[in-house]
């Protein structure tokens, strides 16, 4: 298993919506991309950005874009709680 693959299904774990989703990661950025075909899954976590944005993965941004929409640039802040 990879790196990515590990921190593909820890997200998928966590957050089961995403199982929905298509994953990318740019390297040299260390960003996760995730494109949601579904508004309902893109609206789900659009309300859990700031959880996904508090998780100490080793990551800067997840960029969440889907057709027809606008993207959400999740800025990471590990260890810090929006609740």
């Amino acid at each position: 298993m990879s790196p990515f693959d590990g921190l593909i299904n820890f997200l998928t774990c966590q957050f089961p919506f995403l199982k929905d989703c298509y994953f990318s990661f740019v390297s040299d950025e260390n960003v996760l991309y995730l494109h949601c075909d579904s508004t309902e899954h893109w609206d789900i976590i659009y309300r859990s950005r700031n959880q996904l944005a508090s998780l100490d993965i080793g990551l800067k941004n997840i960029i969440v874009t889907r057709p027809k929409g606008s993207n959400v640039w999740i800025k990471m802040t590990p260890g810090n709680s929006f609740e």
